[in-house]
């Protein structure tokens, strides 16, 4: 094939010029990425570049040329062939696209270098390079000094098959650092092992390399054939990488079809032009055929045109030539009247709040009026909406009956509605979800944001990893980031979780189409779930088996076996409890069925436990495995399940803790909370005889918020407990992780429900506004795994699909259940924990009340009462612990002040409600001070419910990897923090006391500023749940100008040595200022640390730690 475009397009410039016609197809692409072409090399026996940069390289060892892809390529020998293309800066672009075709004459073994464009010797280096690295890893990209690596995983030489061109384009986006790579046209699951978008810092010093890895390494020469070796400075587009695939005589086979109806309805003699979709839009193959069921009511050309011949039903389809692909549209011709309905139940149990979707079906299928009207002949009991949901009122029973509007044909389902309690010791008892809907503006976009998330992740893929457990073929890949790791399905658990409190929340929604489309994804999962379940039954993993891997990792933690584990039992806790859920939230009766059969496999492990085995297996975190398996107790009544469940309970930790001894120091917080919830569920489950359980569960709290817990509500550094009441001297990037917050106010709020102490709605109120709500983006609805305490750093949020971090298992569960604990009720009382503006409607009593509430920026708060019943409902508001201390609470009920005083932490108000009564509360605020135990000076602000920060700015807001590919933020040495405040005169403790003067509200808004300091009117304070774009303080040291030691202005840390890698003579630098040190003497040496891994160095013979030269050269 010659290769005589250039001169083609230019005649056909010229021709378009002078005619005005157009003779020749440019294709899009050479239009879009023409200008930002860098490097063009066709190899048509040389190696001249043809992009107007004009890099002509120059060939290490012989030139060998074959025939290409289009015309000629190169032949790199693996030994001492590469190109080495110079200096040019160009060939670093911030963003980048590479194209190429790739031909191995046999199966590859050991690195390949595609390319090199990194300095020689440094892969840590400013610059990218692109590699064919192992067996297992077909295509790596390595970008920027942190450096992020971007990686194709699988068979390579599958991917890159021999005696076969193999075409491949990488694309790289520095504001994002998203990454896609395309085999043959079609995008690749890409993982990272580390994500940084820190761009590629260009230079003009270091030479360019093609087929070998510079000359500071010596080795990875490339044995590979390389034909149309193109670099852009922008990120092309999918469709961009298709057009250039299929112009350079790529074939990319067709991968679906649609068509724009699904049913239709024609009148005899007419017609309807039906339109097909095929996908990719640049398949190379996208021709389709036409046919129909019955030929004698509709029929259908090869375009796709339909006629009606005569009255009846007939089905359209759609088949692509390439791959049979399908799809269909029912087209009813004239009018088919209805002839009957059946129901897909006759009759059903449910419990009370419980939600059940009935289907109907119209006979015959295609009728002209399908609709149907549904009624329930007791809605106290039962009631039904337009579409067929079925909820649970009260216990009793109710006829659910379905009628066609055309012929008026019925169906019934008789509806038998039960009460289970999950919390038949509780004093105070939840609403449902789908009874408390929020108005506020910004917590619905915090849903919604979730939501979208939620529906944008495909269940295949997170379903992948079971499919292959059970042995059976995955529908699509795996995610990437901890999903791809021995951790992987714990994001299924929280995801069954989140969509079906989304589910719920969304029932009562009058667009019915997003609570359709999440109830048929749960459905799906959830089938599918069930298959790899009764697919285990033929495996080693045994019947009841249910993992994203087999049952090894559960072998090797009892030391039955040999290899890598994590934490098998905590990934467990999340696919049970989502199973649970589901089924609590859905009525999927196939969830409960695979949750129980889940649960007669844990039983089966863990009943055969000595008190050794028990002791080692929980020594390793498990999550709240006790927690779900009282809860599916609960549900089943099968003793084998609370069997288990008390296998999961440290009786020796409850003790220690119930007894008042504080053992919380240096350990992993997020491993031990959750114990406690499942102590507590032992108590909930069983009453006062375990009375130990719920003692531990209050002693446990106590210490954590009392002696470990920060403004916020939350706690923790670098995801352990720190030594009680020692907490400035900790804050750093890496406080308070979110599964923290996330887990110990599902500890509070069960605390809360058995005791009904204010103190546990007063700190989840403070803990839900400043951690949970604090941590999503409010544009992208990504949310955080840490939220430093450390003044100058900032959040960094998680990746869609490339992190799957744990706190992105319960970021997803957090923001749909935000209305969850608001109120609360006994038979004849409701409790108003938070003001959030928000409906609810108790349906058991008859009551509907509406909250309007915009705290912290009004500090009135008004309900009224819609509906009410005829009985006395005492409404008890909460006297919230963050009000002035100086000013007075008023309370009026239709414009009438109560005198009503705080009763245990509520102010009562007991009447029989009327529709349209009017409540009003004042709640006023002032900010508030508060001091950290080891650091009287370490000081932060609250107005009322909410924490203040300050803005700090957004410079170089670098991030750096940590821990298990965690992101984190930096302070680099060039960005300069001040953490500390002067005040001008007097006392620091004179300067607190008098705050009310001190800190001054800017007018109209909730933002203040200083009085009386270096930083009047400078530092401007705002809430900061609302903060996550800049650099933040929260706390800050009060000095007087008057004391002896003045702080000098903090810079970032210059570096920062974790020795958490295995081995290796490199010591990575985390601060991301790129000051990696080098280990001398003691490469193998490393251990187990207080936090991840440490580096022990011997006193005799020569071992120390290398810094990088200047390092110290200015302090």
């Amino acid at each position: 094939m010659n290769k005589k475009i250039s001169c083609l397009l230019i005649i056909a410039l010229l021709v378009n010029l002078f005619i005005g016609m157009p003779v020749f197809n440019i294709p899009s692409y050479a239009v879009d990425l023409e200008d930002f072409k860098v490097l063009d090399l066709k190899f048509e026996d040389n190696i001249e570049d043809s992009s107007p940069n004009r890099i002509n390289g120059t060939l290490n060892g012989t030139a060998t040329y074959i025939e290409g892809q289009k015309g000629k390529a190169i032949s790199l020998n693996g030994t001492d062939n590469y190109i080495d293309l110079g200096t040019s800066a160009a060939l670093q672009p911030q963003n980048l696209t590479v194209s190429l075709w790739v031909y191995p004459s046999a199966e590859l073994t050991g690195e390949h270098m595609i390319t090199w464009f990194k300095p020689s010797g440094n892969y840590r280096g400013n610059g990218w390079y692109l590699s064919c690295l192992d067996d297992n890893t077909p295509l790596k990209l390595s970008t920027g000094t942190a450096p992020q690596e971007a990686y194709v995983s699988g068979n390579r030489n599958a991917f890159f098959p021999a005696g076969k061109w193999t075409h491949i384009a990488v694309t790289y986006d520095s504001a994002t650092g998203d990454v896609a790579i395309y085999r043959n046209g079609v995008a690749q699951t890409v993982y990272y092992t580390t994500k940084v978008a820190n761009g590629i810092i260009a230079n003009n010093t270091d030479r360019k390399y093609i087929g070998f890895n510079s000359p500071g390494y010596g080795f990875a020469h490339a044995k590979l054939g390389l034909d149309e070796f193109k670099i852009y400075s922008t990120v092309a587009t999918e469709d961009q990488i298709q057009e250039i695939y299929t112009s350079e005589g790529g074939i990319l086979p067709v991968t679906g079809v649609s068509l724009d109806k699904n049913t239709a309805s024609i009148d005899i003699g007419e017609e309807i032009q039906l339109i097909a979709t095929v996908t990719p839009t640049r398949a190379s193959n996208k021709a389709v055929t036409w046919t129909s069921s019955d030929n004698t009511i509709a029929q259908v050309d090869s375009t796709g045109k339909v006629t009606g011949l005569r009255t009846g039903v007939a089905n359209i389809t759609v088949t692509t030539v390439d791959g049979n692909f399908t799809a269909s549209c029912l087209v009813t011709v004239g009018n088919v009247p209805v002839t009957g309905v059946t129901l897909d139940k006759s009759d059903i149990s449910i419990s009370t709040g419980q939600i059940i979707q009935l289907k109907a079906s119209v006979i015959p299928l295609g009728a002209t009026n399908s609709a149907v009207t549904w009624s329930s002949s007791d809605p106290t009991v039962a009631t039904v909406d337009d579409i067929g949901r079925v909820t649970g009122i009260k216990e009793g029973t109710a006829t659910i009956t379905v009628t066609t509007v055309d012929g008026n044909f019925t169906a019934s389902c008789i509806v038998t509605v039960t009460k289970i309690s999950y919390d038949p010791y509780a004093i105070v008892e939840q609403f449902d979800l789908n009874e408390v809907s929020i108005t506020d503006p910004y917590y619905i976009n915090a849903f919604n944001k979730d939501v979208e998330y939620l529906m944008s992740l495909e269940p295949d893929r997170l379903l992948s990893g079971f499919r292959s457990a059970a042995g059976l073929t995955p529908k699509a890949p795996v995610y990437g980031g901890w999903e791809n790791t021995l951790i992987k399905g714990h994001t299924m658990g929280h995801y069954l979780t989140a969509l079906a409190q989304a589910y719920k929340v969304t029932s009562n929604d009058a667009d019915t189409t997003l609570n359709t489309q999440i109830k048929t994804r749960l459905d799906y999962i959830i089938s599918e779930l069930k298959i790899c379940q009764d697919a285990n039954a033929n495996t080693q993993n045994g019947a009841g088996f249910l993992f994203a891997s087999d049952k090894t990792q559960f072998d090797i933690l009892e030391g039955k076996a040999s290899g890598s584990t994590w934490v098998p039992w905590y990934t467990m806790h999340k696919i049970l409890a989502g199973l649970i859920d589901v089924y609590k939230h859905t009525g999927n009766d196939e969830a409960l069925s695979v949750a129980s059969n889940l649960g007669d496999w844990i039983y089966n492990r863990v009943s055969t436990w000595d008190s050794s085995m028990q002791a080692r297996v929980l020594g390793t975190e498990y999550g709240g495995m006790n927690d779900c398996l009282y809860e599916l107790y609960k549900i089943t009544k099968n003793p084998n399940h609370l069997v288990a469940a008390h296998k999961f309970d440290q009786d020796s930790l409850f003790n220690t803790i119930a007894a008042g001894n504080n053992t919380l120091p240096g350990v992993h917080a997020n491993t031990i909370i959750p114990k406690f919830t499942g102590a507590l569920n032992r108590y909930r489950t069983l009453g006062e005889s375990e009375s130990l359980y719920l003692n531990a569960a209050k002693s446990f709290w106590d210490m954590v918020v009392n002696h470990h817990t920060y403004i916020t509500g939350g706690n923790s550094q670098d995801e352990h407990f720190r030594a009680p009441d020692v907490l400035d001297a900790y804050r750093d990037n890496v406080n308070n992780e979110t599964c923290n917050s996330y887990n110990m106010l599902k500890l509070t709020r069960e605390l809360f429900k058995v005791t009904g102490d204010v103190k546990y709605a007063d700190f989840y109120e403070r803990a839900f506004i400043n951690e949970i709500m604090s941590s999503q983006n409010p544009e992208t609805g990504m949310t955080t795994y840490f939220k430093p305490m450390g003044t100058g750093y900032f959040k960094v949020f998680g990746h869609p699909t490339n992190n799957f971090w744990c706190c992105t298992g319960t970021g997803m569960e957090n923001f749909t259940k935000l209305n969850d604990s608001i109120y609360f009720h006994t038979d004849n009382e409701l409790y108003v924990n938070m003001y959030l503006s928000s409906i609810l409607d108790w349906r058991e009593k008859g009551l509907k009340l509406t909250a309007q509430a915009q705290l912290p920026d009004n500090d009135e708060v008004t309900f009224t009462i819609d509906a009410a019943p005829k009985d006395e409902i005492t409404i008890k508001f909460r006297f919230p612990y963050w009000l002035a201390k100086d000013q007075d609470v008023t309370l009026s009920v239709n414009d009438q002040i109560i005198n009503v005083s705080a009763v245990n932490g509520y102010f009562d108000v007991k009447r029989v409600w009327k529709a349209g009564d009017i409540v009003k509360l004042t709640l006023p605020m002032e900010v508030q001070v508060s001091r950290l135990p080891d650091n009287k000076n370490a000081v932060a602000f609250t107005y009322g419910p909410v924490v203040l920060s300050a803005g700090l700015g957004t410079e170089n807001m670098a991030t750096a990897s940590h821990g298990v590919s965690v992101t984190i933020a930096t302070i680099p040495t060039n960005v300069t923090i001040k953490d500390y405040i002067i005040i001008k005169s007097g006392s620091v403790d004179d300067w607190v006391n008098n705050i009310k003067d001190n800190m001054v509200k800017t007018d109209g808004k909730v933002e203040f500023t200083l009085r009386n300091t270096d930083e009047d009117n400078n530092l401007k304070f705002t809430p900061h749940y609302l903060r996550y774009t800049d650099r933040y303080g929260i706390y800050f040291i009060l000095v007087a100008e008057t004391s002896p030691a003045m702080p000098a202005t903090r810079g970032g840390n210059l570096a920062w040595y974790r020795f958490d890698e295995a081995s290796g003579s490199e010591a990575i630098d985390s601060s991301g200022n790129g000051n990696d040190a080098t280990i001398i003497g003691a490469t193998g040496a490393r251990v187990a640390g207080r936090f991840g891994n440490a580096l022990r160095l011997q006193s005799s013979g020569s071992q120390y730690v290398r810094l990088p030269n200047g390092i110290v050269s200015d302090l």
